[in-house]
């Protein structure tokens, strides 16, 4: 695991476990996990390994589908089978 990406899971798996303890709804925790990223400006090497540990977090809480746009869904769906 990265620096970026151990930096990245210090602040999103704290809020994940939060959130399923108090029975938030997946998306609200999501919201919460996105208000909460922590390297300034959203670019570069940083930002992207964020966005591969959100991607894990987005899988756990369950809302793997939600998170693609509505185009993508069926490929989604045709890949897992």
């Amino acid at each position: 695991m990265s620096y970026w990406q151990s930096r990245a899971g210090k602040v999103i798996w704290p809020i994940v476990e939060a959130g399923r303890k108090a029975g938030e709804a997946p998306k609200a925790v999501l919201a919460q996990i996105d208000a909460a990223y922590p390297f300034g400006a959203r670019e570069h090497h940083p930002y992207k390994m964020w966005l591969a540990v959100r991607r894990e977090a987005v899988r756990r809480l369950g809302l793997e589908k939600a998170a693609l746009a509505p185009k993508l869904a069926p490929l989604f769906e045709e890949a897992r089978q």
